[in-house]
Parts: C-alpha cells; structure tokens; sequence
C-alpha cells in the first residue's frame, strides 16, 4: 500500500487515468481541460494535450499503445499521437457532454457514452459515427467492449447497464441495478460485469445465452456492499 509517486502539474481535479498497454506510460485526464502523459517509472510528464474546450472526463490508449483517446465536456471526443501529442482528429456529434470512452480490442473502432443518454460507435481511422445506441434514459457515464468486439457495455445514471450487440446496435440484456454508477466492465471470463459508483460496487453474473428465452439472461448478484477502505 505504499505510494510510490506522485505525479504533480494538472491545475484543476483529475477526473479519468489509464495505463499503456506496455504499463510504461500513464494518461490522465483533468478539468483544467488537458491530458498529460507520463512516464510511470520516474513520475516525469512527458507530453501535455491541449484542445478541448471544456473538462475532460474520459481517456483511454489504442491497443498497440500509438493512439490516445478523450472525452470532454465540450461534447467531443478527439484522437492523439501518443508519441509527439498531436491532435489527429476531433469527432463531434454527441448533443452534450461526453462522460466515457473506450476503444474496440482491435483498435478499429471507439466507442462513448454521453450526457445526451445515447452511445455513439466511431470509425477510428475516418472518425465518421457508425453506429448510436439508444435507450437509456439518463446520461451515460460507463461503456466498455467485450474482449471478442461482438458486444458492448454501457452504464447510466438511470441505475441500469445494457449489453449491446456491436454489428446491429440492438439491445441484447437490460439489468436494473439498485443506484447509479460510475464504471462498467466486462470481467475476464465474459461471462460476468463489474459495476462500481461512488459508495457501492457489485459483481454481476450473466449467460452468454439463453436458448429458451433465446437472449442473454441475467444472474443474481453475487456479492453487493461497500467499497473497501483498505
């Protein structure tokens, strides 16, 4: 439990962090509206990306770690060189703030979630919008890819999660959760999704399939409380 670093130099809160997939760089997103990159050994800022015009809420790193992806509350999201911070691309049609974002596992597609209740599916290499989902009926402020790319994770203020199916866009499972949250995955077998807020976090089972209903079925929780303090 001992701190080993502290990176210091955003000048207003820090609202999204993620590492590179080769663990050497950090990303941090701030409400001083900029992203930092470091180097996660010595603590040194390597590059600061600067261009949204609001707070940045979201962050994340291409698979192949040459890319860097935000979310801000300027209802954007904008692709960046990894290596020298250059902004690739801004991708714009989000009707209001941009809360979450995450790439697809191979690095082909993005996908976000916003204040305007809907996620939208992006082309990363043309930025165009390929895909909006919706159904949620408050603002979402989770999304995630399954690790095959054929399914899509979503959370909302609405206190529910839905799985997505990539390729159509339609809504494959709704779970109703006991409050809002603030971050959704898909655990590493698949066959489960975490979900955390601020005060509780909960362990969801789920099948892939169900052959008599003929769409995914929700388990019971299996376990639901506090978040640890230690």
């Amino acid at each position: 439990g001992r701190c080993l670093l502290m990176l210091e130099g955003h000048q207003a809160s820090v609202s999204a962090c993620t590492w590179s997939p080769d663990a050497r760089r950090l990303l941090s997103g701030s409400n001083d509206k900029s992203l930092r990159v470091w180097d996660a050994e010595s603590g040194r800022c390597l590059l600061t990306l600067e261009g949204h015009r609001a707070k940045v809420y979201a962050c994340g790193w291409s698979p192949d770690g040459r890319r860097l992806l935000s979310g801000s509350g300027d209802k954007s999201l904008r692709l960046w060189d990894a290596e020298n911070g250059r902004c690739l691309r801004t991708l714009e049609g989000h009707q209001a703030k941009v809360y979450a974002c995450a790439w697809s596992p191979d690095g082909q597609r993005l996908l976000s979630g916003s204040n305007d209740n809907s996620l939208r599916v992006w082309d990363a290499e043309n930025g165009h919008c390929l895909r909006t989902l919706e159904g949620h009926q408050d603002r979402v402020t989770a999304c995630a890819w399954s690790l095959d790319g054929r399914r899509l994770l979503s959370g909302s203020r609405d206190n529910s999660l839905r799985v997505w199916d990539t390729e159509s866009g339609r809504c494959l499972l709704v779970a109703t959760l006991v409050g809002p949250g603030e971050s959704a995955t898909f655990d590493g077998d698949q066959q489960r999704v975490l979900w955390a807020s601020a005060k509780a976090w909960r362990h969801l089972g789920w099948r892939v399939h169900d052959p008599a209903a003929g769409r995914l079925r929700i388990l019971p929780a299996e376990f639901f409380g506090p978040l640890p303090t230690d």
